[in-house]
């Protein structure tokens, strides 16, 4: 409290001499000018001769208050209130002391007898909302703060409180008010618009959070927290770069905080600069080993690496600190599940899904060790988490038509079949048309544009129709990869592995063109697939690397429709390999060179499906942690009888399995 603000003594007990008056107001002056041990020295000498002066006890007690001695000076202010309990102030400071003690009830208690006593006792008002504060009775402090500014509208640190009351109650648009209100007040209060960025970044209004957050920093410059904040909403804006900024300054400032390392390791992630990221979280970790997300970080980082084994030791690392945290066992799954140790990334998934029952990612990524185990039985009702998992950015199409799992007969019925994800999968899983109109369904397929004739010339049972075409007049909806699911497809069970789709014989007449006779083999390459595939690193490779392990005696053939850096310098030293890249229109074009080749050598993209789809022989070269459709610890796959299998071995790069290609290739010429 501030003593300024005390009354000046009254009379206490039968009649105080005139002397022991003139000795109060004396020993208030030195209280209120600092001296507290004169003033102490007077109280007491007062108290010996009046035991009962309750000014002298209440200002004695004020003083232990101010001396962090809070039980002393609640028993003296308590002694003051029995001979006299109709004073508000010390009911006040009665409440101070107790607060001190933690006693937080009992505290609220003498705040309210004060503001009884005297109902507009500001003071009393904001100090029983602390009170409440620190009960966690957050909504009675916004009361408490809503009458306080009734009588004071006003007061500055009411505004900021009761903002930060709302955030916690989870009213946060309505703490945003509160506190631009007490910016109109007190506009250079850099507390305030930190806690309005904070309220501001936590709905996710990142602009705002960042303006507010720059705020902030132009009143305190050294505001570490505002620097490492303003870092974390501009990745949330996609500005990683601008966020590195931020976080660097933010570690200046405290270089022994391991947070702001965590969080710019995780932007140089983002940005692709992986062991700059790795190095960063190690350096968190140097200052606080024991910073459980700090190794769960690094783990991530380790495996956009490639790094599976020691990115899992970091996901066992952060696991130990934190057992807790499912994401952790979830992620360490991911890791295991990477090392083909699929038992246990399930059985790590399982504790995920133990801690959080409804975490989408555990059950999506559990579905997909056990379709790479080949448990299709259990992992194709899990597969359906793919919707729900925010990080495979799928999202169902709206239908007005119910979904069908092959829950309803379908004899007479009505039913479209939709592609969901990439070309692969939809080549892969354009199968299941002919099974569901085996079912008795008018069965119609929408088909993305570069699909559309190639799936067109292969229905003989139902309709394919243009993606964006009128959907409506249908019974039933079912997207393509949900087809297995229905009809409760097993390994043996696969339909069509030999194949199901053919080339257009007016394009193979075309193509055939266009490469001329035949003179020698030909063989068809594909060495990379998407680049905005999250695997494309390890999945695809540049031309320059497959073309030295390839056997001559041979025509070779890009299929490859789009280049990247560099193949274009390896295509113009290698003048006799054909390619024919915007030539090629859509799948129907690249089918029939297809169908052109002896052999066609792909990595794990579309074209490979396609082959295997036309049944044409097919060398698919897949990294070490394959999708899980091509199953673990085999060359064949069930889904395409002419495909056969060349794995990458972990931690070998592509240039031993290249070798064995070559080899097969050449004792097959």
């Amino acid at each position: 409290m501030n003593v300024k603000t005390l009354k000046s003594p009254r009379t206490s007990g039968a009649a105080a001499g005139g002397s022991t008056q003139a000795q109060l107001h004396k020993a208030l002056a030195l209280h209120q000018q600092g001296q507290l041990e004169e003033a102490q020295r007077i109280y007491e000498a007062i108290l010996r001769i009046q035991p009962r002066n309750f000014d002298a006890l209440h200002l004695l007690g004020v003083i232990a208050n101010q001396s962090n001695d809070p039980q002393r000076g609640a028993s003296l202010i308590a002694k003051a209130i029995a001979i006299h309990p109709n004073f508000a102030i010390f009911h006040f400071n009665h409440g101070n002391a107790l607060m001190a003690l933690g006693q937080a009830t009992l505290a609220a208690t003498s705040f309210r007898r004060a503001i009884r006593l005297q109902p507009d006792y500001v003071g009393a008002h904001f100090n029983l909302a602390m009170a409440l504060q620190m009960g966690k009775d957050q909504q009675g402090a916004v009361d408490c703060y809503n009458r306080l500014l009734t009588i004071q509208p006003d007061h500055v640190a009411a505004l900021l409180n009761r903002g930060n009351m709302l955030v916690e109650l989870g009213q946060t648009e309505a703490s945003v008010a509160s506190y631009d209100q007490a910016l109109a007040l007190a506009p250079n209060q850099e507390g305030i618009w930190y806690s309005r960025a904070c309220a501001l970044h936590s709905l996710r209004r990142y602009a705002e959070a960042v303006a507010s957050y720059n705020q902030v920093i132009a009143l305190q410059p050294d505001h570490s927290r505002a620097h490492n904040n303003r870092g974390v909403a501009l990745r949330d804006l996609g500005q990683d770069a601008l966020a590195v900024e931020s976080f660097e300054r933010a570690i200046a400032l405290r270089p022994g905080d391991p947070q702001p390392l965590n969080n710019l390791g995780l932007a140089l992630k983002h940005l692709g600069q992986y062991q700059a990221a790795i190095d960063c979280h190690d350096r968190g970790l140097a200052i606080d080993p024991g910073y459980a997300i700090g190794w769960y970080n690094r783990g991530l980082a380790l495996r956009e690496i490639g790094d599976q084994a020691a990115a899992l030791a970091s996901y066992e690392r952060a696991i130990a600190l934190n057992p807790q945290a499912g994401e952790f066992h979830c992620d360490r799954g991911v890791a295991l599940q990477d090392l083909c140790q699929l038992d246990a990334a399930i059985s790590s998934f399982d504790t995920c899904i133990g801690l959080l029952p409804d975490y989408p990612d555990a059950y999506w990524n559990k579905s997909l060790a056990l379709l790479a185990k080949g448990d299709f039985s259990q992992g194709w009702p899990l597969y359906e988490w793919r919707w729900r998992n925010a990080k495979t950015g799928l999202r169902p199409t709206p239908f007005a038509q119910p979904l069908w799992l092959g829950q309803a007969p379908l004899e007479g019925k009505s039913i479209l079949l939709h592609c969901e994800q990439g070309l692969g999968d939809a080549i892969q899983f354009f199968r299941y048309a002919d099974l569901v109109s085996e079912l008795g369904a008018r069965v119609c397929v929408e088909a993305p544009p570069s699909l559309f004739a190639l799936f067109k010339a292969a229905a003989n049972n139902f309709e394919v129709i243009r993606t964006g075409s009128d959907a409506s007049g249908f019974d039933y909806q079912c997207p393509l990869l949900s087809l297995p699911l229905a009809l409760k497809t097993t390994l043996a069970t696969i339909p069509h592995p030999q194949s199901y789709l053919s080339s257009d014989p007016a394009k193979v007449a075309l193509w055939s063109e266009r490469l001329g006779p035949a003179r020698r083999p030909r063989i068809g390459l594909v060495w990379r697939g998407n680049a905005s595939h999250n695997n494309d690193q390890f999945r695809s490779m540049p031309l320059a690397t497959l073309l030295p392990h390839l056997p001559e005696g041979v025509d070779y053939v890009s299929l490859q429709k789009e280049l990247r850096d560099g193949d274009q310098q390896t295509l113009n030293a290698n003048p006799d390999l054909q390619h024919f890249g915007p030539l090629i229109q859509d799948f129907s074009d690249t089918a029939a060179l297809c169908q052109l080749m002896d052999q066609i050598i792909s990595v794990d993209t579309s074209v490979a499906h396609l082959s295997g789809a036309l049944g044409r022989p097919t060398h698919l070269l897949l990294p070490p942690s394959a999708d899980w459709r091509w199953l673990l610890d085999r060359d064949d796959s069930p889904w395409y009888a002419s495909v056969t299998l060349h794995r990458q071995a972990r931690g070998q790069g592509w240039e031993p399995t290249l070798r064995q290609l070559g080899a097969a290739l050449t004792s097959s010429a």
